[in-house]
């Protein structure tokens, strides 16, 4: 399964194995992943959030903000 973020700065990408990576397409390099993950998709109107689920789980993964 591939999915690629709203701005098409991200992509996200589950393997064979149930693994999940998320690629910035930029730098070429994986900004985060996760195992036994089932399905995934990017938020139309937030480039930055991410839904995905487990057997049973549903994350939601926003970017990290900085302190204020």
């Amino acid at each position: 399964m591939v999915d690629i973020s709203a701005d098409k700065t991200k992509i996200v990408l589950i393997d064979d194995h149930n693994s999940m990576f998320v690629h910035d397409v930029k730098s070429q390099q994986i900004v985060f992943k996760e195992t036994k993950v089932k399905s995934a998709a990017w938020n139309l109107e937030m480039d930055d959030m991410l839904a995905y689920t487990s057997a049973d789980t549903l994350f939601i993964k926003t970017r990290e903000a900085a302190p204020s």
